[in-house]
């Protein structure tokens, strides 16, 4: 088996949320749910999973363009 080296571009970190408690999840949740959270100020675009590659590669030519994007599961 030969394996193809190529040297590393961009490292990326995807971090899950953490330290906080069941509630905190809940609060965000319905600040979602009842369209109380400013979602366009907060997120730059939504994509779903099958364009998220291409998000990323958005992102990584042109980072100050995003403040975070999200990438649905529906």
């Amino acid at each position: 088996m030969s394996y193809e080296t190529r040297p590393v571009q961009k490292e990326v970190d995807i971090l899950g949320s953490r330290n906080r408690q069941p509630d905190d999840f809940h609060a965000v949740i319905k600040l979602l749910e009842t369209r109380r959270f400013p979602v366009e100020g907060a997120v730059s675009m939504v994509v779903p999973l099958e364009e998220a590659a291409g998000a990323l590669r958005s992102w990584a030519e042109n980072p100050s363009r995003y403040k975070k994007f999200m990438v649905s599961l529906d």
